[in-house]
Formats: structure tokens, sequence, C-alpha cells
């Protein structure tokens, strides 16, 4: 398998105004949702399709067409629960909450989260989320521009990479910002999953690597506690590629033989994401994957593994400040070692880079002598007493020194392994 068996998500909006309805603002629901896919950084993940005015068998005609990952539904909602279509004429057509749950029922093995954008929908919501992953309702009335709010949103968050609970916290955070009434509610399917379900997919997965097997596996990887976090702001392209990752090696995974299928998943995942979000910090170089279980330090004797070091609250709970704190204690410690080799190329001069470059008749103000004086010692001396000792005007001084000996010395920390984007 490659990163291009991440499968594309499909989603399906369905949208209906009966005569005899309210005005809703549907066109403008469904721009909002393709604006955020399209400014997404996985907008090529997804697939939007749309039916308007749609009756019952436009629904179903419409799911066996295009295999939805997600089904919205625009539209209105009765007080007792039942969601309105059309009927053959444009009239209301009520659909009951147990009815649309049991026919969705159906397209289990490649629906994953049904949205209901219509007043009073929760318990449409609450009857889905028996068979399907996750579904939304609302627990009252709405109003568009909240629906609208809404929705922008949690589609924000998807695009983004995140999971459909982060999309929807994020859709709720965004109602509060705005300070409109908190509606929506999310119903997820009752599942815990045991280790030999969870073999049993992988399994599928490596005879058969169809989208549907794929999706069914990772929305289970993606709830998974534990997985680390950082503050990064291109975090979630290092947890998208991690997923790449993991789908390209899932059938070489392996759990330690002291580790549960989830904890060893939990824990194999987050050993190449340690390092994805490592290379976040450090962008000039790369990193072998090592696994996240073994000890950190090869010459201590305490037995700590990696994610002891970067988790604040120990082996099984990685924290966003611990991970976060250990990549810049390692970057500390890398800047430590390179000033130290930097110091010591100043003494040494090995390839006389240095002591070569002097203004005219004055070899003695070489760069070599400027950076002992200048940067080695501590406190750093004047340019005036500098200019007196070597007898050189002090304004010549400073241009050599600024023109040609820090430019010489940014190069040489660079070759070093000293980032380019710091200056000297």
């Amino acid at each position: 398998m490659t990163s291009s068996h991440i499968p594309v998500k499909t989603i399906l909006i369905l949208a209906a105004n009966p005569i005899g309805t309210s005005q809703l603002r549907l066109d403008e629901e469904i721009r909002e949702v393709e604006a955020a896919l399209q400014l997404s950084s996985n907008r090529h993940r997804f697939h939007l399709c749309c039916k308007v005015a749609v009756r019952l068998e436009d629904v179903f005609q419409a799911i066996l067409r295009y295999r939805p990952q997600i089904v919205h539904f625009c539209s209105h909602g009765t007080a007792d629960g039942n969601l309105i279509l059309e009927d053959k004429n444009g009239k209301i057509q009520l659909v009951d909450a147990e009815a649309l749950a049991n026919f969705l029922k159906i397209f289990k093995d490649f629906l994953e989260c049904v949205i209901l954008n219509a007043c009073h929908s929760e318990i449409q919501a609450k009857a889905i989320s028996k068979h399907i992953d996750f579904a939304i309702g609302m627990n009252g009335a709405v109003t568009d521009q909240a629906a609208i709010t809404f929705i922008r949103a949690f589609y924000c968050g998807l695009g983004a990479g995140e999971s459909y609970k982060f999309a929807y916290k994020l859709g709720c955070a965004a109602l509060q910002l705005e300070r409109m009434p908190l509606t929506p509610v999310l119903k997820k399917r009752v599942m815990k999953l045991t280790d030999e379900q969870l073999q049993t997919m992988i399994a599928n997965i490596c005879e058969n690597s169809n989208p549907a097997n794929i999706n069914r596996l990772l929305i289970q990887l993606q709830q998974l506690p534990g997985l680390l976090r950082s503050s990064h702001p291109l975090y979630l392209e290092a947890l998208d590629k991690t997923w790449e990752w993991v789908i390209k090696n899932i059938c070489d995974f392996e759990p330690p033989p002291h580790l549960t299928i989830k904890e060893g998943l939990k824990t194999w995942i987050n050993g190449y994401l340690c390092w994805r979000i490592r290379d976040l910090y450090l962008p000039n170089n790369s990193h072998p994957q090592i696994s996240i279980y073994q000890p950190f330090n090869s010459d201590s004797e305490d037995g700590k593994t990696l994610l002891d070091e970067i988790s604040e609250t120990g082996y099984q709970t990685p924290t966003l400040n611990g991970l976060d704190a250990f990549v810049k204690r390692l970057e500390h410690q890398k800047i430590q070692r390179i000033f130290a080799e930097f110091e010591d190329y100043i003494q040494q001069d090995p390839q006389e880079k240095l002591r070569s470059c002097h203004p005219r008749k004055f070899p003695d103000c070489n760069c070599q002598v400027l950076s002992k004086r200048l940067l080695l010692q501590d406190p750093a001396q004047r340019y005036s007493r500098i200019s007196r000792d070597l007898g050189i005007n002090e304004q010549t001084l400073k241009s050599h020194w600024t023109r040609i000996c820090k430019p010489l010395l940014q190069e040489i920390l660079e070759n070093l392994g000293y980032s380019g984007n710091e200056e000297l």
C-alpha cells in the first residue's frame, strides 16, 4: 500500500425546502461547505456532491450512487423529531426517526457520519447513532445563521484532517464565539472494540485494502487515547503524514508482547508521530524512526523510555507541553554542541579561513583575532580598545567585522548544523 490508498471521503448534501415551509438559506450553506473544503490543506481528500429538492426516493438513489462517508441533510424538522423532505409534488413529507435510522443502517459498511442540520433533529441523531458511528442533530430550533456558522467551522475542522469529534467541538466553539445558542448535539455509536476486533480490521485491510476497510480502521485509530499533540502550527501536517504512514505500514504492525493491541497501536503510531513533530522544529534535519518504548538514553541506568521523557505525567499520557518541552530541550542541547564546536573552530581555524581575511595592510586585524575578542571573550572587548591595540581606524575595523567576518562565521555555523534562519 502507498499513501495514495488513503481514501477520498465523499460528502453528500441532501437539501429540501418544501412548499409551505419557511425559506432556508440552502445555497449559502452549500457554498460555505464548498469554501471550507476548498480552503483546507486536505481538500484533495474530499469529494462534495449536492442534491436539492430531495424526495425520499432521491435519498436512497443518491446514497447508492455516491456511496458517501458523510450524509448531510439541510432541511426543516418538526418538534416531535420528524425530518421534513419533499413529496413528488414538492410538498411536505415527514420522515420518522426510526424509519430513517433503519434505512441508513443498510449503508453502515461505508457511511461514517450523518449531519442533520434541521430543527429538533436530536431525536433523529440518537436513533441513527445506534447504527452509524457519528450523528449530529439539533436539540431545538436553530436559525439559518447558527446552522451556517456551525457547519462552516465543522468542515474547516474536517478539512484540516481532524476527527469528527474535534470538528464538532470546533463548530460548537464557533457558535460560542458568535454568542449563538449551542444547539448541535453529537451522538456516537457505543462500540468498545476488543483487541480481536482490531486485529480483524487490520487483517481485512491486508487482505483487501478497499476504502471502506481503511476508513473504518482510521476512525478507530483517531480515537485512541494518548495520541501525541503539539502546539506547532504545522502539527496537522505531521499528523496527516502519520496516517499515510500508518496505512502504508499497517500490515507490518506487530504489538510488543507486553502490550495490548490498542496500547501497541498507540505506541507504534506515537513512535512515528513524535519524530514527525520533532522535524517541524528542525526543518533542515531528518531523523530515523525509533521505537517510542525503547530506552531514551542508552547511557542511563534508570530505564526511562522516550515516552517517559516527553510526557509530564509518565508513560501512559503524553502531553502537549511535555512533547514541546522535550523538543525544545533537544534543540537547546544541539545548539550547545554546535557552539562548542564553533568555539573550537575559531581557536584552531583548521583551514585558515579566518586568519586569511583581514583589511589590506592589517594582517593582525583578521577574523580569527576579532572573533576571539568580540565573541569568545566575556565580556566582549570594545571596538575602540581593539582599534587602538591593532593600530587600525575604528570605522574600518567595524566595516570589516560586519561585512566580511560575520557572513563568514555565519557560513561556518550553518556548516556545523546551525539554522540559517537565525543570525549570528
